[in-house]
C-alpha cells in the first residue's frame, strides 16, 4: 500500500507539473481569447452614449432581471458596468451581440440607476433581445452550463439570430472546424430563402481538403481564414448530384461552362453559374462580373434536408448579391448587415487582438530584460521555490484525497510571506 501510495502522488506530480514556459504559454493563449472578445470594449466607461454599436461584449444580470420574474424584462449590459454597477450580481456573459445599446439604468432595472451614465432614455426601441438574455440557449431552450445535462456538447453561434446551439441539436453533421467560419441554423434559413441560391457555396460536412484526393476536386473557395471547398450541385434535371470535375479530361458540360483558372469569373461568382441549368447556359452572358443584373435571376435554389443547419466559409458574404433589389430583400428579413464583413465576429475579434498587442507575456520579458543579472536569477529561483512550495503544499490534499479550498490557498501563501520575511536582510549571493 505504501509503494502504491507513494507512486500515486509521483505519477500525479510528473503528470501536473508546470513548467515556467508551459504557464507563460497558458496564459498568453488565455489572454489572447479574453483579448478576442474584450479587446474593443471599454472596462471603464459605459458605451451608451456611443448608441448602438456594431458589435460589442455584452451581459445579462440574473440578479437585477431575474428570468422566473414575469414582470422582468431581459436586459444587457456593457463590460464597464458589469463591473462598476454589477460586480457581485449574477451576471450571464452573452459574448457578442450586434447593434445593441447598453440597457443598464434604463426602465427594465425597476428604477436602479447606471453608476457611470446616470441619464439613459427609459428604452432602447433599437435592441433586439432573444432567449440568451435569460440564460437560455439552443432550440432546447437550456442555461449553459446545464447543469441536468450530462452529454458533453460544444455549442455554436448563429450570424443571424446570434442564439447558440447543440451541435447535436443542429441537424446536420458538422463539418471540422477549420472548414468552415460561419453557420446559420435551420430555422433562419427557412426565414431567409434566399439563402438557398447560395448553397453551392456552402461547405459540406463531408468536405476533404486533402490535396492527395485527386479523383473528385470541388470549387474551393478561399481557405486563409478556417475555410474549405464546398460541394457545387448540378442542375442537371436527371440527376441531383454534386458536379464533380475530373482532373483527366472534362465533359461536356463543363466545357460549355467558364474555366475555373480563368481570370474572368472569381470563385464565388462560379457557383452562382453552377446552379444554372445546362440547357440555359448559352443564353448567359458570361462573365459574371459583366453582367450588372441580379445574380439570382439566372440561377435556381439549391435543395437542402429541411431544418438542417448550414455551414459557410469566411467569405461567402463578398458572393451575395448586392444590386438594389436584394438590398431592398435584405432590408425587408432584416438583415441589411449580411454582406457587410465588419459585422464578422472574425472582424470583432481581430479588432480585439490588434487592439492589445503587447502582452502580460510580453510585458513580463521586458520586465525580466530590465533587471541586472543578478536579480534576473533572483526572480526565476523565486519562481521556482513558488513551484516547490506549491507542489508539496498540494500532494498533501492528493495523499488525504481532500478538496482544496480557499482558505487553504491562504494559508500557504501567509506562510510563504513568513518564511520571505526571514530571509530580508539576508544577502541572496556571498562573495568569498
Amino acid at each position: 500500500m505504501a509503494e502504491s501510495s507513494s507512486s500515486e502522488v509521483k505519477d500525479v506530480s510528473d503528470d501536473n507539473t508546470l513548467t515556467l514556459v508551459d504557464f507563460l504559454e497558458e496564459e498568453l493563449q488565455l489572454e489572447s481569447d479574453a483579448n478576442a472578445v474584450l479587446g474593443p470594449s471599454d472596462d471603464k466607461n459605459c458605451t451608451y452614449n456611443r448608441g448602438y454599436l456594431q458589435r460589442q461584449a455584452l451581459y445579462a444580470c440574473m440578479t437585477c432581471t431575474p428570468q422566473d420574474s414575469p414582470s422582468s424584462k431581459p436586459a444587457g449590459i456593457c463590460l464597464a458596468c458589469s463591473y462598476h454597477c454589477h460586480e457581485d450580481h449574477e451576471l450571464v456573459e452573452l459574448y457578442t451581440k450586434r447593434f445593441f445599446r447598453c440597457d443598464c439604468g434604463n426602465s427594465r432595472f425597476n428604477g436602479k440607476k447606471c453608476n457611470l451614465e446616470p441619464n439613459k432614455t427609459e428604452e432602447n426601441e433599437k435592441n433586439v433581445y432573444n432567449q440568451n438574455f435569460r440564460g437560455l440557449y439552443c432550440f432546447c431552450s437550456r442555461p449553459y452550463p446545464d447543469p441536468e445535462d450530462d452529454v458533453s456538447d460544444e455549442m455554436l453561434q448563429c450570424i443571424i439570430c446570434e442564439d447558440w446551439y447543440h451541435t447535436r441539436h443542429l441537424k446536420s453533421q458538422v463539418p471540422p472546424e477549420t472548414n468552415y467560419a460561419e453557420l446559420i441554423c435551420g430555422s433562419c434559413m427557412d426565414k431567409l430563402p434566399f439563402l438557398n441560391h447560395y448553397l453551392g457555396l456552402a461547405v459540406s460536412p463531408t468536405s476533404n481538403n486533402s490535396k492527395d484526393n485527386k479523383e473528385d476536386i470541388n470549387i474551393e473557395v478561399d481557405a486563409s481564414e478556417g475555410t474549405s471547398s464546398s460541394n457545387v450541385l448540378s442542375d442537371n434535371k436527371t440527376t441531383e448530384e454534386p458536379m464533380k470535375i475530373d482532373t483527366q479530361e472534362k465533359t461536356s458540360d463543363e466545357e460549355k461552362r467558364p474555366s475555373l483558372e480563368g481570370k474572368e469569373c472569381s470563385q464565388n461568382e462560379m457557383a452562382v453559374i453552377n446552379s444554372i441549368p445546362s440547357n440555359e447556359m448559352n443564353s448567359v452572358v458570361t462573365p459574371v462580373s459583366k453582367v450588372d443584373e441580379c445574380k439570382l435571376e439566372n440561377s435556381r435554389t439549391l435543395d437542402r434536408t429541411e431544418e438542417s443547419a448550414t455551414f459557410w466559409p469566411s467569405n461567402f458574404r463578398s458572393a451575395l448579391c448586392c444590386c438594389t433589389k436584394c438590398q431592398d430583400l435584405y432590408a425587408k428579413h432584416n438583415v441589411p448587415w449580411i454582406t457587410d464583413e465588419k459585422d464578422t465576429v472574425q472582424s470583432y475579434e481581430g479588432i480585439g487582438k490588434e487592439t492589445h498587442k503587447n502582452s502580460q507575456y510580453e510585458a513580463g520579458l521586458e520586465a525580466l530584460a530590465s533587471l541586472d543579472r543578478f536579480r534576473q536569477v533572483e526572480a526565476i529561483q523565486n519562481y521556482n521555490d513558488l513551484k516547490s512550495n506549491l507542489s508539496d503544499f498540494l500532494i498533501k490534499f492528493v495523499r488525504q484525497k481532500r478538496v482544496v479550498k480557499k482558505e487553504d490557498i491562504d494559508e500557504f501563501f501567509t506562510d510563504m510571506q513568513a518564511r520571505k520575511r526571514q530571509k530580508v536582510g539576508t544577502p541572496p549571493y556571498t562573495c568569498h
